[in-house]
């Protein structure tokens, strides 16, 4: 079990792979799998606006 960066609620991996992107349970932040051995998250990149370009 790894935590949150941003409320440091436990977070558990439940058949996640690297690069997916999960929900915090407790805050709802978005967080990405940095890694599986050992779990490791961290906030995932926010997406900017395009714009239509």
């Amino acid at each position: 079990m790894t935590q949150c960066p941003t409320c440091d609620a436990g977070v558990t991996p439940n058949a996640l792979i690297v690069g997916e992107i999960f929900a915090c349970p407790d805050c709802g932040t978005e967080l990405e799998v940095l890694g599986t051995a050992p779990f490791s998250v961290q906030c995932a990149p926010k997406e900017a606006e395009d714009w239509g370009e």
